[in-house]
């Protein structure tokens, strides 16, 4: 059985019928990521796309494991997104990135 490693670093990146902005977008980001200590993932969020997005991002996902998809079926905004990211995030980086309510 092979041990899975928690990565250190997540980080959600929405869609919304940008599917000429993908690759642009993941290559230099990716490059990065890869460069940092302690592993990454990528949370690819369509945000209910319709112009090929999401096939798009699942050929990306496709040959890098660290990225996945996350679909929804409409559009709700970048909130949206995160909301829908985080319970999918690995466990330890979900703990790292909350931030205390601020004093209203």
């Amino acid at each position: 059985m092979t041990a899975v490693t928690m990565p250190r670093y997540s980080i959600v990146v929405p869609f919304f019928n940008e599917v000429a902005s993908i690759q642009p977008l993941l290559a230099p980001a990716v490059r990065v990521l890869r460069s940092l200590p302690g592993g990454f993932e990528a949370l690819l969020v369509d945000d209910g796309s319709t112009d090929g997005t999401a096939r798009e991002l699942d050929a990306v996902a496709a040959d890098e494991p660290r990225r996945r998809v996350i679909r929804l079926d409409r559009n709700g905004g970048p909130a949206a997104d995160c909301r829908a990211a985080s319970p999918n995030a690995a466990e330890s980086n979900s703990r790292a990135v909350r931030r205390p309510r601020p004093a209203i």
